[in-house]
């Protein structure tokens, strides 16, 4: 991931502004996930739009996934991976896997309940992985 995005996005999530949401990318209400939050980032860069109206958080032209996680375009920008995995190696403490799970989503640490300072830790230390 590109370290400067990274950066602006570790520091929106500890900006403690924004109501954290699970399971959709953001609502009307301005409630994000944390994936949410790098999307506002992307629309603020002009990289992509968002459609305004819905209850849910979509953008202009991609209505079918767009609700629940990154498109295409904000993943080349970001230069992230688009399941937004940590590799299977490394070790959280707070974090218990299964042979049928190994891999970190910060999608899954979102919707399990880590709060936006915890994801924002874990991105500090893992950005080169994303």
């Amino acid at each position: 991931m590109k370290e400067e995005i990274a950066r602006e996005w570790i520091k929106r999530l500890r900006s403690r502004e924004i109501k954290q949401l699970k399971q959709y990318l953001g609502n009307s209400a301005g409630e994000r996930c944390c994936l949410g939050v790098l999307s506002d980032i992307a629309v603020e860069n002009k990289i992509v739009n968002v459609d305004k109206g819905f209850d849910i958080y979509r953008y202009t032209g991609h209505l079918d996934t767009s609700a629940t996680s990154l498109i295409k375009p904000i993943v080349d920008w970001a230069d992230i991976n688009k399941n937004n995995i940590i590799s299977n190696k490394v070790k959280l403490p707070f974090l218990i896997r299964s042979k049928e799970f190994p891999d970190i989503y910060l999608t899954t640490l979102n919707d399990d309940g880590l709060t936006f300072d915890q994801i924002a830790d874990v991105i500090e230390c893992f950005w080169r992985e994303l």
